[in-house]
């Protein structure tokens, strides 16, 4: 087969016959492969790849036979139910997982990322996709990032088509039928609309929809059912929905919390279809108590679906100088007692894990070091370390 050229980003480059005239089969031309890297991401290529074409990438890029051999392409599934835990410490977040088959709780750091995970806009986790911003003050423009914990890629949004003065609502729609998981981006703004960011299209739309109010700047979560998105702030507690088919926001009432500033965020999630959230009653009253509410879909109303043992509660949970960080991973919810000083103090002191499915509740020491960030990011270790499975108790309801 005679040779031909062909155009590589604007590289003229001659592509090589297999002819055996023309020379062995697996002969390379290094002004291609070796400078194939800088035009495609190799990673996109390996990742999509079956097992046995995988390891047969040899045959045409040395570059890739290394991957092969490092196991780069490689990507262990990450146990679940799994949490991204990032409650008061900002630029450390980690992935909490329990690993059913071993009966032990694991963790793993994040990579390093080039977005900080402080306002201008608070970050927050949907299927273990991280949303987070900066702000790139030489060109007066906000910089949104978007980070995959299962295959540790952090995608750079384009630039918004407009940029609200104030504070967005800001909410994430992820597919979780596709791999890797595409998503969508909702900001609403009450003077801009609702810009839309499809991953797909990697392209904003605007819509004229504004929500009724703005929105504070303080931690925000979301959950998105039924073709609606779910956007809960907090410093006031409330809960913003914007229905995805009809372009439209609303306002919905979150359950009551006494006092309001104990649970510190407020968690949405997501489990058969149906809505749920935690709330706390903390009045030195003889109910007090953490319970899981779920939205009545009919009536738009919450209701108690499970409430904490008073004996969990009252001997983990309800000390004056805790906060609660709570985060939903299908039927599992983690609750989290927090101690917390400042954002660079902050102390996880026991974790409770409740099963939606079972209606159980489950105590673990909380892991210090892990959750926390007493130790500095230098002294974690990359990979993931085993931090025990020291059940203190558990409980049908």
């Amino acid at each position: 087969m005679a040779s031909s050229k062909v155009k590589l980003k604007g590289k003229e480059v001659r592509e090589i016959g297999t002819g055996a005239s023309e020379g062995r089969e697996n002969d390379m031309d290094v002004a291609i492969w070796g400078d194939l890297q800088n035009h495609i991401d190799l990673e996109m290529v390996y990742e999509k790849l079956p097992l046995q074409q995988f390891f047969l990438l040899r045959v045409v890029c040395k570059r890739w036979n290394r991957i092969a051999c490092e196991r780069r392409g490689f990507k262990d599934p990450i146990p679940s139910p799994y949490f991204v835990s990032m409650p008061y410490s900002w630029s450390r977040p980690n992935i909490l997982a329990f690993n059913i088959s071993h009966g032990k709780w694991v963790w793993k750091r994040l990579g390093q990322r080039h977005a900080p995970l402080k306002p201008p806009v608070p970050a927050f986790a949907v299927n273990g996709l991280l949303y987070s911003s900066d702000s790139n003050l030489m060109f007066r423009e906000l910089q949104l990032y978007v980070f995959d914990v299962h295959t540790s890629k952090e995608h750079l949004l384009p630039p918004l088509p407009r940029l609200e003065q104030e504070f967005s609502w800001d909410g994430m729609v992820v597919d979780t039928t596709v791999t890797p998981h595409t998503f969508k981006v909702i900001r609403g703004d009450t003077e801009i609309g609702t810009q839309i960011y499809d991953s797909v299209t990697n392209k904003w739309t605007t819509e004229p929809a504004r929500p009724c109010r703005r929105k504070p700047p303080h931690l925000t979560t979301c959950a998105s059912v039924n073709s609606k998105l779910y956007i809960r702030s907090v410093a006031p507690d409330i809960i913003m929905v914007y229905d995805l088919q009809r372009s439209v926001w609303s306002q919905l009432n979150p359950p009551e919390q006494i006092p309001a500033s104990r649970t510190y965020g407020g968690s949405l999630g997501t489990w058969q279809e149906r809505l749920f959230t935690l709330s706390e009653h903390y009045d030195e009253g003889g109910n007090d108590s953490v319970s899981i509410c779920e939205l009545e879909a009919s009536s738009q109303e919450w209701r108690e679906y499970i409430r904490m043992p008073s004996g969990f509660y009252n001997k983990w949970f309800k000390r004056a100088d805790h906060a609660i960080w709570s985060s939903f991973c299908g039927e599992y919810v983690l609750v989290v007692a927090w101690h917390y000083q400042h954002c660079e103090y902050d102390q996880p002191q026991v974790m409770c894990l409740c099963n939606l499915a079972m209606k159980t509740w489950e105590i673990f020491k909380a892991p210090h070091d892990m959750l926390g960030i007493r130790r500095a990011v230098s002294e974690l270790p990359d990979d993931g370390e085993d931090i025990g499975d020291d059940v203190l108790d558990i409980v049908d309801i």
